[in-house]
């Protein structure tokens, strides 16, 4: 007889979106300035726009988040701006990343910019499960999850872990 290790628990998404935010507010911070944050890279992205170097190190930070995931076991693709489609083991989970949503305010300083983060068990909207956007201007969080509900973190001092929207 056979046997088969039991599957990871279910992946924390939302510690693993709120751990990228924390990197993604330190590499705003470590380029705060407009000029440090135009900075290109020199290449383009899977999406056709040049890359900036923030918008090379957001990603990173949110795909070590994901790395780290993977190396729990848990399987997924990934979808985002810069690399495209990077395949963790599974297809039907679509992982879909905008490091910088705005980065064009980003890059100016202004404050309407925000990590936005999707989950799939699919390929269409109505195929969500998960859905987290951090606005790195005001520092508001929300997040909702099948089955669960949505909810709204208005600072990033808010112990309580959200209210119900």
């Amino acid at each position: 007889m056979e046997h088969t290790p039991p599957a990871p628990p279910a992946p924390d998404w939302l510690g693993a979106c709120r751990r990228a935010t924390a990197g993604l507010r330190e590499v705003l911070h470590d380029s705060p300035t407009s000029r440090e944050r135009v900075v290109e890279t020199g290449e383009r992205g899977e999406g056709g726009d040049r890359t900036l170097v923030i918008d090379a190190q957001a990603e990173d930070v949110v795909f070590a988040e994901l790395d780290a995931l993977y190396a729990q076991g848990h399987r997924f693709t990934a979808i985002s701006e810069e690399r495209g489609e990077v395949a963790y083991g599974d297809p039907g989970v679509r992982v879909v990343i905008d490091p910088i949503d705005g980065s064009l305010n980003a890059k100016r300083g202004l404050a309407a910019h925000a990590l936005s983060i999707a989950v799939a068990h699919g390929q269409t909207m109505g195929d969500v499960v998960f859905g987290f956007v951090h606005d790195l201007g005001t520092e508001e969080e929300w997040s909702a999850a099948a089955g669960q509900g949505a909810f709204a973190r208005l600072s990033v001092g808010d112990v309580h872990g959200g209210t119900p929207c």
